[in-house]
């Protein structure tokens, strides 16, 4: 009796203690588990960190490069601004300069003016009263010729011009995709032209009916240069003399 009873109770002792192992064993993988998702979590979070930094490292790095990119405009807008001011200068300067010869100019054609009428022949053209008289004789187209020179009209100097010469004219100054190029041409015009005083037809010599050469004096008794004019459909066009300064 007394040994049932005791292998009872042995049994018994290896069936708590194998419980126990067993309890033990999965309280531990429990515990193990419980650390691996603890260190889980903490890397998810270390992780999470970090996106967040490189979002914010980023989005300062964007406004870094709009920063710069500003400056770099505030740099260019500053030496645009500089040369606007410079270029400014300059036009004020020339500006002062051709009023000063503007007025030089007007002086000596006053006095030009006033000269007694035996001084200067009959047939002078002083500059001050040259006038668009056409192109329907070779006398107006040529008066015509140097009045669209001294007004700095393009348009109508190269009317004045032969059909070919037309054509080489307009690829030259009257380049619509250069506006600024006839604009600034004309000003020169202008410029040279405001040093020729007047002129004189000194000689004239009849080619044909359709064609007449002339020889221009700018001064009574100066050299002499030769206008060669041809009639084309009605009209007189400078054939030879017409350039383009």
């Amino acid at each position: 009796m007394k040994a049932a009873l005791l292998t009872t109770i042995v049994l018994l002792s290896a069936a708590a203690l194998l419980l126990e192992t067993k309890t033990a064993a999965r309280l531990r993988a429990e515990h193990d588990q419980l650390v691996r998702v603890a260190g889980e979590a903490q890397r998810l979070s270390l992780q999470n960190q970090q996106i967040r930094e490189l979002r914010t490292n980023a989005l300062s790095a964007e406004q870094l490069t709009e920063i710069q990119q500003s400056a770099r405009d505030i740099y260019k807008l500053r030496n645009e601004l500089t040369q606007l001011h410079a270029q400014t200068r300059w036009q004020t300067q020339e500006l002062a300069r051709a009023r000063a010869e503007n007025n030089q100019l007007r002086e000596s054609i006053a006095k030009l003016e006033q000269l007694p009428k035996k001084a200067l022949p009959a047939d002078y053209h002083p500059a001050g009263q040259w006038r668009n008289e056409g192109l329907a004789t070779p006398e107006g187209t040529l008066e015509t010729y140097f009045w669209a020179s001294k007004t700095g009209n393009i348009e109508q100097l190269i009317a004045c011009a032969s059909p070919d010469q037309q054509q080489r004219a307009k690829q030259m100054i009257l380049d619509p995709a250069y506006p600024e190029q006839t604009k600034q041409f004309a000003q020169m015009l202008t410029s040279e032209m405001a040093r020729f005083p007047g002129y004189r037809i000194a000689e004239r010599t009849s080619v044909s009916p359709d064609e007449v050469i002339f020889g221009i004096q700018s001064s009574v008794g100066g050299s002499t240069r030769q206008f060669r004019l041809k009639r084309f459909g009605g009209e007189w066009r400078v054939e030879k003399g017409f350039q383009l300064p």
